[in-house]
Parts: C-alpha cells; structure tokens; sequence
C-alpha cells in the first residue's frame, strides 16, 4: 500500500515543478526585451544635421551697429558761456547752419581794441608816408638849385677860360671860377647821395610799418573771428546726433558740443572676434542683416586694435541702405573668408572648435544613436569640416547635453 502512494506523490512534485518552471519561461518570453541601453532624448527637441561633401564657404560672423560714414563733431573754438541752443538733438541741418550761441564781452572788447589799433596804424602810414614824400621833394628842389648853380659855373668857367687865353681874365680868377664849378659838382653828388640814403631810410620806415599793420590787422581779423565764432555753426549738413551742452555751460576751445552725421550713408561697425581677425582684410565681401533684410557689401577697414576681445571691422555698401534705416541700429554681418572645395563638412555644432576633436551622436536607425569621436578641420560661423569619423550622409545630433558626456548611446523616442 506504501508503494503505490509514495510514486504518485513524486510524481505530483515533478509535474508541479514542471509547471513552475513553464510558467517562468513562459513569463520571460511575453516580457519586452530592452532594446538597448543608454539615456533616452526627445526627437522633437534634437537638431540634427547631415554630413555632405561639396564647396563649404568659411564665413564669420559677429554683431554690431549702423554708423554713418560721414561724422563732424562740432568743438568750440572761442570760449564762451551757452546763451541760446538754436537746433535739437534729430534736426535737420544745412551746411553753415547756426547751432548755438555763446556770448564772451572779454572777445568783443578785444575785437574793438585790435581794430582800433589797425585804424591807428594806418594813420601812422600815412603820416610817414607824407613826411617822407616831403622830405624827398625838399630834396630834390635842394639838388635841383645845385645842379643849376653847378651848370652856370661850368659855363662861367669855360667863357673865362677862352679869355684867359687872350689874356682878358686873370689866372687867379679863372682858378676861383674852377673851384666853384668843383665843389658845385661835390654837393650836387653828395644831395643825390643823400636823397638816396633817405630814400633808403624812408622804404625800410614804410615797410616796418606795413608789416606792422599786416600783423595787426592778422590780429583783429582773428579777434573778429572769434567773436563770429561765438555763434557755432555746421561744417556739413546732415542730422543733429549729439548736443553736449546746455544754458549756462561755460566751454573752453576745443570742448566737444556735438555731432552732425549724414545719415544718408551708412556703412556696418561689426565687432568679430580676435581669433579670427588675421584673416580678414579690406575688399572681402560681407552680408549685413538688419531686421528688414540683408545687405550686401564689402570689408573697407580692420581695426588695428583688440578690445575687449574683439577687432572692429568696417563695411560699406554696395548700394545705398533703404531709407527706414538708422544710425546706431542694431544689425548682424557675416564676413566670407573663402571657400573650400570639395571637402566633408555638417552644420557646425556648439561643442566643435576649429582642428578640435568632439563627441557627437550618428543615428543608426530612426530610434537609436551611437557616439563617435570626430575629428574637425577649419570652421566657419555656420559649417565646419570633417576631417575623421563621419562619412556623406551620415545624420548626426548636433545639441549638446551634459548628461549625455558619457554615453556610448541614445535611445530617440
């Protein structure tokens, strides 16, 4: 009776055993297997690029502003107190237009004092001049009854000298006669050498003179003009930018007052970086976006200098801006540097930096994505080239997230 029982009760075990054992096979067959593993990222939320191969062209690009090419600022050239602010900041002015009045009664009085002086001097001139012009008529009637007393004794001399031969005239007369015809002749040569001593004396007299009223009226017309001055006008005309000045300041020559610009031509004032400032130079080609559309121009000047980490660079037009356009408005401009043919390049991720190596993400399939260690050649603001570890056609991610750094692999839902 005990065999019986003991071989079914065996054979309960192995049949429940059995069932055990199917029942968790059963249970991890209908269990999902992990498709891979690795953190999980949203395909809506991923920028992807696809490696090409063909010309890539090597731009830069930074931001900056609109400037006017044409800009005068306006400094004051004789001190003077602020009385009248004739123009605002916007106005619209024409070449030699007023801008603002000073007033300064020390300028004025010296104005009057110089021009005085001139009127003086003139008079002085003229004076001298008549002196002069006297003395040497005096002179001249001087030598001219010399001369004349000189010709009679000439003539007296030869008469006696005829009658000295048929003995009429004594020898001691015709000697007197001979005397006097000598030293007649001495002091007409000595009065014509002294008209041409004072003659001498009175030019170097009038040309003093004259010099001295050159420099004075030198002197009033500059003292005039600083009184002219006192009202500050534009050297150009174009739009009023900056009025640095207000009622009552007191400036000093060479004190900026303002700014007029001629908005009608603007050029781009773009701030790119240091690192890549050696390769740019005037006569490259530049797009300026800004806001309303791009405009196309030229690279004109590189600033020599850094600040801050950036070279200034400056960009005029191909054609004249639109209208709507204004000074100081905020644009962005990409400068071409060249353009490499026929390499291997994507869109340029953050993390990629020129002659760098990154990690990036190549999808295999449309839920799934490994990590490749690529290898970057020379960039532009927009693309960069591949040198390693992409081929054409490859779709990689280009977003960057740091919880990705050390994943071999991305699941894409």
């Amino acid at each position: 009776m005990d065999v019986p029982r003991q071989r079914r009760s065996k054979w309960l075990k192995s049949l429940l055993v059995a069932i055990g054992v199917g029942g968790v096979v059963v249970a991890a067959l209908l269990m999902p297997l992990p498709r891979h593993s690795g953190p999980t990222a949203q395909r809506a939320s991923l920028w992807l690029g696809t490696v090409e191969r063909g010309d890539m062209p090597r731009t830069v690009r930074g931001s900056g502003r609109l400037a006017p090419r044409r800009v005068r600022w306006i400094t004051a050239v004789a001190p003077g107190r602020v009385e009248r602010l004739l123009v605002d900041v916007g106005d619209t002015v024409a070449e030699n237009a007023p801008l603002l009045e000073l007033s300064n009664p020390d300028l004025e009085v010296r104005a009057l004092e110089a021009s005085g002086q001139l009127t003086d001097a003139r008079a002085r001139l003229a004076q001298l001049s008549g002196v002069l012009e006297s003395g040497r008529l005096e002179q001249q009637s001087r030598i001219s009854e010399l001369r004349t007393a000189h010709l009679d004794a000439a003539r007296r001399t030869e008469a006696n000298e005829e009658l000295r031969k048929d003995g009429m005239v004594p020898a001691l007369e015709y000697a007197q006669a001979q005397d006097v015809e000598r030293d007649l002749a001495a002091r007409v040569g000595n009065e014509r050498r002294r008209m041409n001593a004072l003659d001498r004396v009175g030019r170097r007299q009038l040309a003093a003179e004259r010099q001295r009223i050159d420099d004075l009226r030198k002197i009033a017309a500059f003292r005039a003009r600083q009184v002219t001055d006192l009202t500050v006008r534009s050297r150009q005309p174009g739009v009023v930018h900056e009025l640095n000045v207000e009622l009552g300041q007191w400036v000093t020559p060479g004190t900026t007052l303002g700014k007029v610009a001629q908005t009608d031509e603007l050029e781009a004032e773009l701030e790119l970086s240091e690192r890549v400032a050696r390769e740019i130079a005037p006569g490259q080609t530049a797009h300026v976006d800004t806001g309303s559309g791009t405009l196309r121009g030229k690279v004109v000047h590189v600033d020599p200098t850094v600040v801050e980490g950036a070279v200034k660079v400056t960009v005029a037009f191909d054609e004249p801006p639109p209208s709507d356009l204004r000074p100081d408005q905020s644009v962005v401009g990409t400068v071409e540097l060249e353009v490499l043919q026929g390499v291997v390049y994507l869109p340029r991720p953050q993390t990629a930096r020129e002659g760098a190596t990154a990690r990036l993400f190549r999808l295999t399939s449309a839920a799934r994505a490994v990590g490749v260690d690529v290898a970057f050649g020379r960039a532009s603001s927009r693309f960069i080239e591949v040198r390693s570890g992409l081929a054409p056609g490859d779709q990689v991610i280009l977003s960057d997230n740091p919880d990705w750094a050390d994943a071999q692999q991305l699941s894409i839902e």
